[in-house]
């Protein structure tokens, strides 16, 4: 009997610490996702400027009427899902990321190169798959037609 009690002890003081780690960790994700580096980092992303930039990187056929209108449709239905996002987000970071590597990931963005660095992304990321473009591209096409061939002599 004894041992019966302090089984069901241990097991719910486990329970109970895995419960408030659980919800220190998702505590710790929401404020990293809500974090103003990050949000800053959302709001560039589905910036028009930024859509703009992706559309001409990506689609240079297109026109500068054809890409306003893109950049339009892109950046009104990707703020629709926007809570959805950071819901997504905030699940993933919890999944992904310890405690500490959540509050080493807030100290970093608190400090000026931190914030900075982070600054920085949405332009290096447009940059870097601007000149990837043509190239992604070609490769989709290439991996399409050969996909296709492949599994149809199958």
């Amino acid at each position: 009997m004894k041992t019966l009690f302090l089984a069901t002890f241990l097991t719910v003081a486990l329970a109970a610490s895995l419960t408030a780690q659980s919800d220190a960790l998702r505590a710790a994700a929401e404020r990293y996702v809500q974090h103003p580096v990050q949000q800053k980092m959302i709001d560039d992303a589905l910036s028009p400027d930024t859509v703009v930039a992706q559309l001409r990187a990506t689609a240079p056929q297109l026109t500068d009427e054809q890409v306003q209108v893109a950049a339009t449709i892109v950046v009104e239905e990707m703020v629709k899902i926007r809570p959805a996002l950071e819901v997504a987000v905030i699940e993933a970071v919890a999944s992904t990321f310890t405690l500490d590597e959540i509050e080493a990931l807030e100290t970093f963005y608190n400090s000026p190169p931190g914030a900075s660095a982070m600054s920085k992304i949405q332009p290096f990321m447009v940059s870097a798959m601007g000149s990837m473009a043509g190239p992604l591209q070609a490769a989709q096409s290439r991996i399409g037609q050969r996909m296709a061939e492949e599994l149809m002599a199958r």
